[in-house]
């Protein structure tokens, strides 16, 4: 055997057995019971587990904040938030409240830790408007581990309705591709 070709050999054979290692599924080890713990419990990291309908570009935490649909400045308005953690792990979230100039909290925390491992929880709130102002109440929902970190908001705008992107500029006549009637291209300006 020439030496070169010994050396291709070794170099196929190598990454043969990479190849068919990164394959091969391997169980972990059951620990033994009769093995003495690292460490305590209480300082040991806890596992992120996943529920099994969080998908791969879900939040692990979500915030809803709901009230009526009319305000009028001296009312007592009741706000609910609902939080919602996907993730089955033990990361606990926070949950703040921002209110706007003119509006104050009557009843409910402004600022909470929510016990962990919850799926969905409701918080209350009572918030007097002096003047419905021309912000927005947001609710803010937060958690993080060592595996991950998540931020979720969601606004109560006083009845006002959403804000949306404008409608881009499109061309009057209609585009056909192959045949296919595709719409009313829109207007491209890359001189702006």
């Amino acid at each position: 055997m020439k030496p070169s070709n010994r050396g291709a050999q070794i170099l196929a054979c190598l990454l043969a057995a990479a190849w068919l290692g990164a394959c091969h599924d391997t169980a972990a080890p059951e620990p033994s019971s009769t093995a003495a713990p690292l460490a305590s419990a209480s300082s040991a990291p806890r596992a992120v587990t996943l529920a099994p309908e969080l998908g791969p570009h879900q939040s692990p935490v979500t915030v809803a904040l709901h009230g009526p649909d009319r305000v009028t400045a001296g009312q007592d308005v009741e706000l609910w938030a609902e939080v919602e953690q996907l993730a089955g792990s033990e990361a606990r979230v926070s949950l703040s409240l921002q209110l706007p100039e003119g509006v104050r909290l009557v009843s409910g925390e402004p600022s909470e830790m929510l016990p962990s491992g919850n799926r969905k929880l409701v918080r209350h709130f009572v918030v007097h408007v002096d003047q419905v102002p021309s912000t927005d109440i947001e609710a803010v929902a937060s958690t993080q581990s060592m595996a991950f970190g998540a931020h979720a908001r969601s606004a109560y705008r006083f009845g006002r309705p959403e804000p949306r992107f404008s409608e881009p500029e499109r061309r009057e006549k209609r585009l056909k591709v192959a045949g296919k009637d595709v719409g009313r291209p829109i207007l491209l300006h890359p001189q702006r």
